[in-house]
């Protein structure tokens, strides 16, 4: 499917607006997706809208968000994939992008070359920007559940997926990783470059031309072997010098050196859904609401803040809901 980009010089400045705000997929009926300014102040001086169904999302269940470097945010959901110029919404579903092998979309990522890589329950697209731009899928993907995608310092691309690892070098095709974990929900490389994976199963480090699953005493475990994610999932990760962050279904951990710290007590005992570092802080997506970092490493919740609603008067909103995803425009996106 061909898409036909209309130039107009004001769809850019809005675009260019939305490099400035962060943006947040939320656990709250009926709104999903909010915006606030860049966190060069404190949290609460304003979130300035909310958008869900109400305000022409197809969908209120957000997965995934991602500000592409055109200036585009675009929006994975339930029911497809929604792009935003500032404006309105342009929806892409089965009935419209037969391309897209399945409505309920779950990753974003945008990789150097500029190509928006979607993962769904059913496949993986790829999005080809231009005059017109391009929707292909992959069919290698076709019934499989695509979950994180990432691009390393090599630009191979990296697709977590249900029936494991695959990997895409600059080069070449296809090819699942046979010792890397099924699952996968999360990437990341590290300043060495070594490469971790976050996934259903726990945390995984690449060993050579294979992987290794991490054991430490504060890891997520599933001491019955039930096999049960809720108590081994890793679902985001950020590396940093000589630390890594682990956001897992049992709380945030902090390894340094391999020394694992947990701080789930201090951002609620459970599922960490996100994490992402804006300029030196890093915001932890939770179930239990938003949190932020200070100098020390230590946490604090963002328990309210006060918004706009596009029809509605200035209002003080409890940040006691879910939040999935955390994201702040500027182009790239995805995998930490």
């Amino acid at each position: 499917m061909q898409i036909q980009n209309q130039f107009n010089p004001k769809d850019l400045r809005l675009r260019a607006w939305l490099l400035h705000l962060l943006w947040l997929g939320v656990c709250s009926s009926p709104w999903q997706l909010c915006a606030t300014p860049q966190m060069e102040s404190a949290f609460d001086d304003r979130i300035i809208q909310h958008f869900g169904s109400a305000q022409g999302l197809s969908s209120d269940w957000i997965h995934d968000i991602l500000l592409t470097s055109d200036g585009y945010l675009w929006v994975a959901t339930h029911n497809g994939v929604a792009r935003f110029n500032g404006l309105d919404f342009k929806h892409f579903n089965r009935a419209n992008t037969p391309q897209l092998p399945a409505n309920d979309s779950r990753a974003l990522y945008e990789s150097r070359d500029g190509t928006l890589w979607i993962g769904t329950v059913g496949g993986l697209v790829q999005f080809s920007p231009g005059r017109p731009g391009r929707f292909d899928e992959h069919v290698e993907f076709r019934g499989n559940s695509v979950h994180a995608i990432y691009e390393d310092s090599d630009h191979t691309m990296w697709f977590g997926t249900r029936e494991g690892t695959w990997t895409l070098p600059a080069d070449g095709g296809f090819t699942l990783q046979d010792t890397a974990p099924h699952s996968a929900k999360a990437f990341c490389q590290d300043p060495h470059g070594i490469l971790w994976i976050g996934a259903d199963s726990g945390l995984y480090r690449r060993q050579g031309s294979g992987f290794g699953k991490i054991s430490h005493p504060r890891l997520p475990t599933d001491p019955a072997g039930s096999g049960d994610v809720l108590h081994t999932r890793v679902n985001a990760l950020i590396a940093d010098k000589d630390d890594l962050w682990i956001g897992a279904n049992i709380g945030l951990l902090h390894m340094r050196n391999g020394d694992g710290d947990l701080l789930g007590q201090s951002v609620g005992q459970r599922q960490v859904y996100d994490l992402h570092r804006i300029d030196g802080q890093i915001y932890v997506a939770t179930r239990h609401g938003l949190w932020r970092s200070s100098d020390s490493n230590q946490f604090e919740k963002l328990e309210t803040v006060s918004y706009t609603h596009l029809r509605a008067h200035e209002t003080i909103l409890p940040i006691s809901y879910s939040v999935f995803c955390v994201k702040k425009g500027g182009g790239g996106g995805g995998g930490g």
